[in-house]
């Protein structure tokens, strides 16, 4: 299928769905949503783009929270250097956007009135689906210990009935992302403080330089940033040479509670030469993972895939332990690999029509699967300055060289730098790139 047959289908399809908006209401644009039908206008623009001979790489960065994705940031682009904050929330985290620009700007965009209200809307029908939840359970609950008790069991206790059935409700709405993601920024907007109608909608800060700049965003999208619930967007400009040519897209996980940023970030990903899947090495293609995996390809049309399994240091002790640290990282990676073959035979099996991406990821495993580790590559870069780590890096450090004192050794500095940057992982990953570009 050309170009003009593609935009062709388009708008029959475009007419189509809306047609049967009419009768099927919400249930279509939920439909158009999930399944990446794009309006004829939007895809021409993302076609154009496409086409553009002089255009930027386009880089897609994914992952669930706290997979490491802002740590393999900070290493490729700010050499280790913590300018872009630990993930927040699943639900509240905003895209972040890194381009080369003259001069150090972050440019971050808050959520308008309506999207807000829609958030306070879903966060009320959590709280409604809560509370129907624990008084079902309570009542349940009740029925059974009042059985137990006839029996001659122990008395009922109805706070602890209570108690219990508030703790079974919670857990299972949190099975409901959307939801518990609305009730959960809510909570974070509630307790900021801060009136939204304060807020700009748009608004640039220029900083002096990257430790200027990481303080100022820890204000809009670190964890406990005052403006962080209220955050949709954060567009980072610096006068980097990593950045020069390159556009990196930092996505929030999926299941947003404001249909229109997750739109956004999908739009975005539509125009990525590669995207880097970010899984965390000791759980490694987690469901989340595969969800994320069939979005981005199936429906969104990415057509490079790279798998980065994160935090591998933290995998080197246990039953992979091995008296030398290049046979324990090798055994490591025959694991990842021998897992990502397995799960991507059984995606492609039970969902043929991702298409040929992932069989093209399976059969690439050994090149298109790379490890890394943040932690490493930050401790290479200030191992003379160790009275500055912080407590994940301190005991990251402290595992290593117990473990395998041989390669960490502040005796040695040279190789424990030299070990450090094998766990990283840097070079390939920046190779990668440089492939791509």
């Amino acid at each position: 299928m050309d170009e003009k047959q593609l935009l062709a289908f388009s708008r029959r399809l475009h007419d189509v769905a809306t047609r049967g908006g009419i009768l099927l209401g919400t249930e279509i644009e939920e439909l158009r949503r999930k399944q990446g039908v794009d309006a004829p206008d939007s895809l021409q623009h993302a076609l154009n783009q496409l086409d553009e001979s002089n255009r930027l790489l386009n880089v897609g960065i994914v992952g669930r929270v706290k997979a490491g994705k802002s740590s393999l940031l900070n290493a490729l682009i700010f050499d280790g250097r913590p300018v872009l904050p630990k993930a927040a929330t699943p639900m509240a985290a905003a895209f972040t956007a890194l381009a080369h620009e003259l001069g150090f700007i972050e440019r971050h965009e808050s959520y308008t009135k309506f999207q807000l209200a829609k958030i306070q809307e879903r966060a009320r029908e959590y709280s409604e689906r809560l509370r129907e939840k624990a008084n079902q359970f309570q009542e349940e609950a009740i029925r059974r210990r009042r059985d137990q008790s006839a029996r001659g069991g122990p008395p009922l206790d109805v706070d602890a009935v209570r108690e219990q059935a508030t703790r079974h409700a919670n857990n299972e709405m949190k099975r409901e992302p959307g939801l518990f993601a609305a009730h959960d920024q809510t909570e974070r907007m509630n307790a900021s403080g801060i009136a939204p109608s304060s807020l700009e909608q748009e608004k640039r800060i220029d900083a002096s330089g990257p430790e200027d700049l990481a303080r100022e965003l820890a204000d809009y999208v670190g964890a406990n940033g005052p403006y962080m619930p209220f955050t949709k967007a954060v567009h980072v400009e610096m006068p980097l040479e990593q950045l020069k040519d390159v556009r990196v897209i930092d996505t929030p996980g999926m299941n947003d509670p404001v249909q229109s940023r997750e739109e956004r970030t999908v739009e975005l990903l539509k125009t990525c030469d590669v995207v880097f899947i970010v899984s965390p090495a000791g759980q490694f293609l987690s469901e989340q993972d595969l969800e994320v995996m069939g979005r981005i390809t199936s429906r969104e049309g990415v057509q490079e895939l790279v798998l980065v399994a994160s935090q591998v240091d933290m995998q080197l002790y246990g039953s992979e332990k091995r008296a030398r640290l290049d046979d324990a990282l090798d055994t490591v990676r025959a694991e990842l690999a021998k897992r990502a073959d397995q799960v991507l035979v059984q995606l492609k099996r039970a969902n043929p029509e991702v298409g040929s991406v992932f069989e093209g990821l399976r059969t690439s495993v050994g090149t298109n699967l790379l490890h890394s580790s943040g932690v490493a590559h930050a401790l290479s870069r200030t191992l003379d300055r160790s009275d500055g780590w912080d407590s994940n890096e301190k005991k990251t450090w402290e595992n290593l060289a117990f473990h395998y004192p041989d390669y960490f050794s502040a005796d040695d500095p040279d190789a424990a730098r030299r070990h450090l940057g094998s766990l990283a992982n840097t070079q390939a990953i920046e190779g990668k790139l440089a492939e791509v570009r």
